[in-house]
């Protein structure tokens, strides 16, 4: 699978608080909301909902690649570690001034530029059999 991420409509480096699959009020999407509608999701199922997790659990089954979630013990899907790293290198901040919050992906740490943001990105969704291309 592969998938375009426009970086004029990314939401990305503002932190974990306001990221969301589809923004109402710009229509900025994170990385995973593109994500989100190359699986054939559509706007009304990822508006302001924050990752795959929240959209599994309102609409029961889901879409995304297998690798980004796993059956948790309470029957519910989560996140794989993959895909909180994903999450974790999409919202962090490029000053670092945030990288607490995300101590636990050591990704983070690597993130000191856009480009390096990128890179990460494109290795991580390909240890999920997706390709990502950057755009714009």
């Amino acid at each position: 699978m592969k998938f375009t991420v426009d970086r004029k409509r990314w939401w990305r480096g503002h932190g974990g608080y306001e990221s969301r699959l589809l923004r109402s009020d710009d229509d900025m999407r994170c990385c995973l909301g593109f994500l989100a509608s190359a699986c054939g999701y559509e706007d009304a199922h990822i508006r302001e909902q924050a990752d795959p997790m929240s959209i599994t659990y309102r609409m029961g089954d889901h879409l995304w690649p297998q690798a980004l979630l796993e059956p948790g013990g309470d029957g519910e899907w989560k996140h794989t570690d993959t895909c909180r790293s994903i999450i974790a290198v999409n919202d962090v901040k490029v000053d670092g001034s945030d990288s607490r919050e995300y101590s636990w992906a050591t990704e983070v740490a690597k993130v000191k530029t856009e480009t390096d943001r990128e890179e990460i990105l494109r290795d991580l969704f390909s240890q999920v059999g997706v390709e990502v291309e950057f755009v714009g």
